[in-house]
């Protein structure tokens, strides 16, 4: 036990310094599996040895190279990530996953986030497998009064160019046809 190797993890710092923030983030009550682990030991008299795997300028590579080779030998490793800068490989559980998103719900993001967002996702395409579960998702749900009235607003005064018109002229025809063609 005394031997089995835990968590592989990088620094540019000392070992002794990373490992010190690790048992500060423990002693503050973080909710990851590396804390908890720490909070284990320290409560047994026990506490984490840190033994040096490899030197290397290349930290990210070198990480995850350990993270596979360990999973691969076995370890029961606490890494919440397949190594390296960033978080791949990170999966939350339906739980973890249900406990964020009712935090959030009903948050409202500062404009400029929103604005932010609005540039980075316009012109983007969405594959017609999204565009599908996205319609899934709001068949049958009817919107609220004040959700018409506000999209009603928003395109009041709108001016479409003539090609544009005839699309929708065009896609209403349509509509009409298949639903008569449907209903008998």
């Amino acid at each position: 036990m005394e031997n089995t190797i835990r968590y592989v993890g990088v620094t540019k710092k000392t070992l002794r310094q990373r490992f010190l923030e690790h048992v500060s983030k423990a002693n503050r009550g973080d909710h990851t599996p590396l804390c908890h682990w720490i909070r284990k030991l320290s409560a047994a008299g026990l506490k984490p040895r840190i033994i040096l795997l490899e030197q290397s300028p290349q930290r990210d590579q070198c990480e995850r190279k350990w993270i596979a080779k360990l999973h691969q030998e076995g370890c029961d490793l606490l890494n919440l990530t397949d190594g390296g800068d960033g978080m791949r490989g990170l999966q939350f559980s339906e739980e973890h996953r249900r406990r964020i998103g009712e935090a959030l719900r009903g948050r409202k993001r500062p404009p400029e986030i929103s604005e932010m967002l609005s540039r980075v996702h316009r012109g983007k395409k969405l594959s017609a497998e999204t565009r599908r579960k996205m319609s899934e998702v709001r068949r049958g749900k009817k919107q609220s009064e004040e959700t018409k009235a506000k999209r009603r607003a928003s395109m009041v005064g709108r001016k479409y160019s003539a090609e544009r018109c005839a699309n929708i002229s065009k896609g209403r025809r349509r509509a009409l046809a298949a639903a008569q063609t449907s209903c008998g």
